[in-house]
């Protein structure tokens, strides 16, 4: 993603509306910043490539799409026509990419950049999940949906683009299930999006879009980078990424949700058995190949690892869960 003042602007712009949204108490505001900030990822997302044109006009369709459902149910409210909340919450979904709108995002991200996904992983749900808590709706039909779906369809999955959608997806529903809690889903998003830069990082340096390229790697630190990277992503334990399956368990028990947690446990124990499965073909692989002439060299993706083990057994120190 190359760089020029034009692209910082609109960085600027990007980063300007989602601090506004934040501190907004209007609906129609928070609307506004959320068009801009729109408007403002483009340009930023924007390459040369064709597949590249080809992901970003499907994305302003769509996202123009539910803008306008957005807007007219708004106005709806504004009435005071309150059947609409639904509908609204319906377009905010699907702006985000969610079940059952995710189809949309599947057929898009093929032909996206690392550092463009990064943005629609994290920075870009903000404004819309900020959206979502003032409706303060219980959709559990939904939240359920998108950790059961984003699960089957990741089994037979290769490429490691689709997999990290679909392991948005499902970090998608237990952000939805934390709505009501704005501290909460702020945290579960910023650990996410730790998580996510670490795995990307490691990806694009390596140059790695498809499963069986990391399997003919050479190294072997690298694929146990990776490796450590998606079990965290996938909520191993003592691993970063199980401090957001313990908060979020944590809650249901408080709010009573064991069917929920059941069903949490069970499609995180089939994302983590398709990491593993995957990563266990690339070691065995590697066993098979000779060895010779190969060197570990040093690079900045290696001090994610004591993070990456370590930040769990940290919080746990702390008050967060009392």
């Amino acid at each position: 993603m190359w760089m020029n003042s034009t692209k910082m602007f609109f960085i600027t712009t990007m980063i300007l509306s989602i601090i506004l949204s934040i501190s907004s108490n209007s609906m129609i505001m928070i609307w506004v910043m959320i068009e801009i900030s729109t408007m403002s990822v483009v340009p930023v997302m924007m390459t040369k490539k064709m597949s590249n044109s080809e992901s970003l006009m499907k994305f302003f369709i769509f996202q123009s799409t539910s803008s306008m459902i957005m807007l007219f149910s708004l106005m709806m409210l504004m009435l005071n026509k309150k059947n609409y909340e639904l509908i609204m919450m319906m377009s905010l979904i699907m702006k985000m990419g969610g079940v059952p709108f995710h189809n949309w995002m599947i057929a898009m991200i093929s032909g996206m950049e690392y550092n463009s996904m990064m943005l629609l992983f994290t920075v870009m749900k903000i404004p819309t999940m900020i959206m979502m808590s003032m409706l303060n709706m219980k959709i559990n039909i939904m939240i359920i949906l998108s950790m059961m779906i984003p699960t089957m369809l990741m089994v037979n999955e290769n490429s490691m683009k689709k997999m990290m959608l679909l392991s948005s997806v499902f970090n998608l529903s237990l952000m939805l299930f934390m709505m009501m809690n704005i501290n909460m889903w702020m945290l579960f998003l910023l650990i996410y999006s730790i998580m996510m830069k670490m795995l990307m990082e490691q990806l694009k340096m390596n140059k790695i879009k498809q499963m069986n390229q990391l399997m003919v790697n050479s190294k072997m630190f690298t694929k146990t980078e990776i490796w450590i990277s998606m079990m965290s992503l996938g909520g191993m334990p003592p691993l970063m990424g199980f401090i957001n399956k313990l908060m979020t368990m944590n809650l249901m028990i408080k709010m009573k949700e064991m069917t929920m947690m059941m069903i949490l446990i069970l499609s995180s124990s089939t994302i983590l058995y398709v990491y593993m499965k995957y990563m266990f073909s690339c070691m065995m692989f590697y066993l098979s190949m000779n060895k010779t002439k190969m060197k570990m060299k040093f690079n900045k993706s290696m001090t994610f690892l004591p993070m990456n083990i370590f930040f769990t057994p940290m919080m746990m120190t702390t008050k967060l869960f009392c």
